[in-house]
């Protein structure tokens, strides 16, 4: 019985690291950067049958205490998703700068806002949609994010 038990953790164990070896060597970060907080990829993963997806991923927390119920990752895989998260972006950085607007995008994945709640209200705020997990940015690191999703043409 033991020795069964040992087995199945070997096999496991085997299983998982021929799965993140797969994984690995399927996926290329072809751009990456850090804005503020927020880790920027912008990847190409190759399927087993040669095709390849291009995905942007945003992380705005990352830290090890995240539950795994709680995201903190922006994956974008289509070109629709990831020119309306740019188009969200620019709209926010349009008023950032002017203390009297305020604005709240709420999408499938993300919220983007800028209130006037606190005292400094020259920054955009980036939430996970159950509000658990938000990162806050400047018109400075704005621009940089800006400029970061801008120079690739997403799918290629």
């Amino acid at each position: 019985m033991r020795n069964l038990s040992l087995k199945a953790v070997g096999v496991l164990l085997a299983l998982l690291f021929f799965t993140v070896i797969g994984y690995s060597q399927n996926t290329e970060v072809l751009k990456s950067s850090l804005i503020a907080t927020i880790q920027c990829d912008y990847q190409k993963i190759l399927k087993d049958n040669g095709d390849a997806q291009f995905a942007v991923r945003l992380i705005f927390k990352n830290q090890q205490y995240i539950y795994k119920q709680e995201s903190d990752t922006l994956f974008f895989t289509t070109a629709n998703t990831f020119q309306q998260f740019v188009k969200d972006i620019k709209e926010g950085m349009s008023i950032i700068d002017q203390e009297d607007k305020s604005m709240s995008i709420e999408r499938l994945n993300y919220i983007l806002s800028k209130d006037n709640i606190y005292m400094d209200h020259k920054k955009l705020s980036l939430s996970n949609p159950a509000l658990t997990i938000t990162t806050s940015f400047n018109a400075y690191n704005g621009k940089e994010l800006l400029y970061w999703l801008t120079s690739f043409e997403f799918g290629k």
